[in-house]
């Protein structure tokens, strides 16, 4: 691996799981010991090259005590040495502590991503999101403590007004914000609770108005989009998930997590118990044209784009149809045009279509 892959380290263990959420996690109140063990053996088997990112994610990271914390950051330094530009932990607000954002930042921690969801305590409640009733205060806590600050919010959420927000935003100012609009997803509670009828879910257009209206107002306040959920200062923007975005080599460690190493896929089964006996990793060989399909539908979502190569330019161009009213096309590079971020994937589908892929 070079030095600019990255590491992904996943903790499927939550307290208890958020009503919309479909990600791999198993609820429990601590982090096992034996499950900091079986990743001890994967970075072993995985280890030797550099990295220059590492990524904490879950479920819910901060749920590791402070000795686990040290422990892991010990392993990943010990295994993937490397100068590190960026090092992210997920944390849930109630866990932000003084003695937790002490441990954080003297294990390494550079970054720390709040998985917020929501200032509003109505808004927390119809996700399923536990009550914080001193939700500003931890988050004020967290930002003297990190001068790289990402918070997770959600919209999406029938009748909401997104205007509930912003005086928490400006206040603890982070340097980076994840917008997700909501998906209810298949087997959730949340799903469960819109097809009885006592939830309802906020319609396409619904959304759409809802996050142009958000887009501006981070605009106004000196966010950039820069990925289709993702805005930040500049100089701020994350380094790791850009590599996802440039579908650049990164190293996936833990349950459920995936890799790529440059030639192929990796996936870890989402079972913890599989996972720890070390059975159902799958290694997916690309080839050229999966590798190209991945490398254009990931860099579409960056504001920058894709670059083309001069056969696929003359493919679209061939084939206009109403690709001016969606994209630019710009010197060779490819984009969506700002006013139909929203509708992303749907245009990302029509561009492989036409180039083959």
């Amino acid at each position: 691996m070079s030095l600019d892959s990255g590491l992904y380290i996943h903790i499927p263990f939550c307290r208890r799981k958020c009503d919309y959420c479909a990600f791999s996690s198993e609820e429990c109140l601590t982090v096992p010991d034996s499950y900091l063990n079986a990743l001890e053996s994967e970075m072993e088997e995985k280890g030797g090259g550099d990295v220059d990112t590492v990524y904490v994610g879950g479920g819910t990271p901060s749920l590791l005590s402070c000795e686990q914390i040290f422990h892991l950051m010990e392993m990943a330094g010990r295994f993937f040495p490397g100068i590190r530009r960026e090092v992210t932990m997920e944390v849930n607000p109630e866990d932000i502590t003084d003695d937790k954002l002490s441990c954080l930042r003297e294990a390494g921690v550079n970054r720390l991503s709040v998985g917020v969801q929501s200032f509003s305590e109505a808004k927390r409640g119809f996700l399923g999101r536990r009550t914080v009733p001193d939700l500003d205060k931890r988050l004020l806590k967290a930002r003297r403590a990190f001068e790289n600050l990402s918070v997770d919010l959600i919209f999406g959420i029938p009748g909401e007004d997104v205007d509930d927000e912003w005086d928490s935003l400006r206040r603890i100012n982070p340097d980076h914000i994840s917008w997700y609009n909501l998906k209810v997803e298949p087997g959730t509670p949340l799903d469960k609770r819109v097809r009885n009828g006592t939830a309802q879910e906020a319609g396409d257009d619904e959304q759409a108005e809802t996050y142009e209206a958000l887009v501006q107002k981070l605009d106004r306040l000196g966010y950039h989009r820069y990925e289709i959920s993702n805005f930040a200062r500049p100089g701020y923007e994350s380094f790791h998930n850009l590599k996802y975005w440039h579908f650049t080599p990164y190293i996936g460690l833990g349950a459920a997590a995936a890799g790529f190493t440059g030639e192929a896929m990796t996936q870890n089964p989402s079972d913890v118990a599989r996972y720890m006996t070390g059975e159902g990793r799958a290694l997916n060989l690309l080839d050229h044209r999966e590798r190209r399909s991945i490398e254009i539908m990931m860099g579409l979502r960056l504001e920058e784009g894709v670059s083309l190569t001069p056969e696929e330019e003359e493919l679209l161009r061939k084939r206009p149809g109403d690709m001016s009213s969606f994209f630019r096309l710009d010197r060779g590079r490819l984009s969506v045009a700002p006013e139909h971020v929203f509708i992303s994937n749907a245009l990302i589908l029509d561009v492989l279509e036409r180039l083959g892929l």
